[in-house]
């Protein structure tokens, strides 16, 4: 079993998988003609691919510089065919992911290390003139011992430099600001007209290393050639400063002095990411019921990722060997499964509250809410209807039938009666038990590979 989470590459924008390749080139667009020290926040709510959309433009960037470590002239070919823009300066694109650094002491030197790490420097290198390598040393011993807070040991070890002295001597009496001006300003004239910084995940981290993070890079990351990116969920930020500065702390203002200018991505359509990540769609009684759900919970990218995975486990086994006889069979258990399964699993990630009420007999809505739409009327109501009801399909009648399953699973005790008929179902007090052995992913129907 493998993650189903769509990682950026070529062939993604060649396919414009969820339709923001527009986005994308404004975005650049926008990247493109700042020309001093500038920062964007990028505002959206989690999960809804903010990640995803600043790698792909780190891939742009990277494709359209030829400077660039992960510069190739044949993707470069493969990504004009798609996003062709013209006369851009030469960017270096570095993704720096604020949360899987929350353990660090200095923020600042974390970020550096990645801005260094992507820049690919290598003091054994004949092409780095002695002066340029030189200055980067010093900058860096000065920083170092500004922060003392790092293991230089481990430090050196990242840089994966043989030269055992590079933060030995530390010379000049350069302001820790000055000394970072320094070491930019030497990698550009390498790799590129301007450095543009994509910060992720700051909304997730620690208060202090958060807030520290935001501080150090307006202190010390005033360079006019830099952009900074923050792809964050600001409301959730604020909670974050608010933890660090106390809850009376207006945090929005706070924010307001970082983020020059504040920017969404639009919606994305999550039915065609959605068949895009199930890639054996059948376009049966089950997919319909699942999109149903992804547009009814108004599910994000990361929830559709996650809906599929465990959707995958629990049923596709009894999808694929049983595919051809699954509608004919007249087993309640396979119907229920088919029908009902996906509602709990959707309720599960998006609604944990109406998830308890749903399973303990305390609210059926969200099963007439799914299954009372005219698609899952056309595709299997059928079965819970008897002759008269079947030619008329009453709207007011299949919800009645719809509430009485409801009842017959997940309130029905079965004490003085051994099962109860719904159309051409039985049910029984298994019923139930099947449908939860099933949601807890280790059953007989479960599939992992």
């Amino acid at each position: 079993m493998k993650s189903l989470e769509l990682k950026p590459n070529k062939e993604i924008l060649e396919k414009n998988i969820i339709g923001r390749n527009t986005e994308i080139i404004n975005f650049i667009r926008l990247l493109d003609s700042i020309k001093s020290n500038f920062s964007i926040a990028i505002d959206n709510d989690w999960g809804t691919g903010k990640t995803f959309f600043v790698k792909q433009v780190k891939i742009i960037l990277d494709a359209y510089n030829e400077h660039s470590y992960d510069y190739e002239l044949s993707n470069l070919e493969r990504i004009k065919n798609v996003i062709d823009i013209k006369n851009i300066d030469l960017h270096l694109a570095v993704y720096y992911n604020a949360w899987e650094n929350d353990n660090q002491k200095s923020p600042l030197l974390s970020l550096i290390y990645e801005i260094i790490k992507v820049a690919k420097i290598d003091t054994n290198k004949t092409d780095i003139s002695i002066n340029k390598e030189k200055i980067i040393k010093d900058g860096l011993s000065a920083i170092v011992k500004h922060f003392s807070g790092i293991d230089i040991k481990e430090l050196l070890k990242c840089v994966e430099t043989e030269a055992k002295d590079i933060f030995k001597e530390i010379k000049g009496q350069k302001s820790t600001k000055e000394q970072v001006d320094n070491i930019l300003n030497n990698l550009l004239l390498e790799h590129g007209e301007r450095l543009v910084i994509f910060i992720d995940e700051l909304d997730r981290c620690r208060p202090t290393f958060a807030v520290e993070l935001l501080e150090q890079i307006k202190h010390y990351f005033d360079n006019d050639k830099i952009t900074f990116v923050f792809s964050t969920n600001i409301k959730q930020l604020q909670y974050t400063i608010k933890k660090y500065y106390g809850e009376a702390f207006e945090a929005k203002r706070y924010l307001d002095k970082f983020f020059d200018l504040t920017v969404s991505l639009n919606e994305v359509n999550v039915i065609e990411y959605f068949n895009f990540v199930n890639e054996d769609l059948r376009d049966d009684m089950y997919d319909y019921v699942c999109k149903e759900i992804v547009k009814e919970y108004n599910f994000t990218l990361r929830d559709i990722i996650k809906f599929t995975q465990i959707n995958k486990i629990c049923i596709e086994n009894l999808r694929k060997n049983q595919n051809k006889y699954l509608y004919l069979n007249k087993s309640c258990n396979i119907y229920i499964l088919i029908s009902i399964l996906s509602i709990m699993i959707g309720l599960k990630i998006k609604r944990y509250d109406q998830y308890e009420d749903f399973i303990t007999g305390k609210d059926s809505t969200p099963l007439i809410i799914i299954l009372s739409k005219s698609g899952w009327i056309a595709y299997g109501i059928d079965k819970l209807l008897d002759e008269k009801e079947k030619s008329s399909k009453d709207i007011n009648t299949i919800k009645e039938k719809l509430e009485s399953m409801y009842k017959a699973i997940f309130i029905e005790k079965y004490r003085d009666k051994h099962s109860i008929k719904i159309g051409e179902l039985e049910f029984t007090k298994e019923t139930r038990k099947i449908l939860f052995e099933a949601e807890g992913l280790l059953s007989r129907f479960a599939r992992y590979n």
